[in-house]
């Protein structure tokens, strides 16, 4: 957890525990299953409340991610899990109606879904040179030699220069809007 927070510690803002990235609330999702099968089910719901806190940021913040979605019935259903080891049946029964509410919500916006998810084959070029990026800042991030993070700096800076390039030369879709926010943010 404490290296996900580093990593991802540009996706935070000053009133967050944690950094709101897809990553991070997998890492507080598995340690709030170690937690309950451990037997310790108010740490165990921490992480899990953590992660669903993350969850529900990132679901506001995106269109619509079937995997955020998935990981959200997950958290309300091992949610559940611990509020019935703890004996809280007023919980478990309000964790019940969210999930159910949930999952409507889904059908009613995968109905209302327009943009095809399916990734166009004239984005291929820009999702390897967005992957190549995402690997390098990675490995900038994790450095901690100086020679060597100066050498990695200057290698991703000319990576994000061609970037740019392939980012203007790539038809607008969801990926050249994505590309051009992982862009910026780095």
């Amino acid at each position: 957890l404490r290296i996900r927070r580093h990593v991802y510690a540009y996706a935070r803002s000053a009133k967050d525990t944690h950094p709101i990235h897809l990553e991070v609330s997998c890492v507080l999702h598995e340690l709030g299953c170690v937690g309950f099968a451990q037997g310790r089910f108010t740490q165990s719901r921490e992480m899990l409340l953590s992660e669903r806190f993350i969850l529900e940021r990132l679901d506001e913040a995106t269109n619509y991610s079937d995997r955020i979605f998935r990981a959200l019935v997950t958290n309300l259903t091992w949610l559940r899990k611990c509020a019935k080891e703890r004996g809280d049946e007023g919980e478990v029964v309000k964790l019940t109606q969210e999930r159910s509410a949930l999952k409507k919500r889904s059908e009613q916006k995968t109905s209302l879904v327009e943009e095809p998810t399916q990734l166009h084959s004239d984005a291929i070029t820009l999702q390897h040179k967005l992957i190549e990026c995402r690997l390098l800042a990675r490995s900038f991030a994790l450095e901690k030699s100086n020679n060597k993070a100066i050498i990695e700096r200057e290698k991703l800076l000319v990576l994000l220069d061609e970037l740019h390039g392939e980012i203007d030369n790539t038809p607008t879709s969801v990926m050249k809007r994505s590309a051009i926010q992982f862009r910026d943010t780095l």
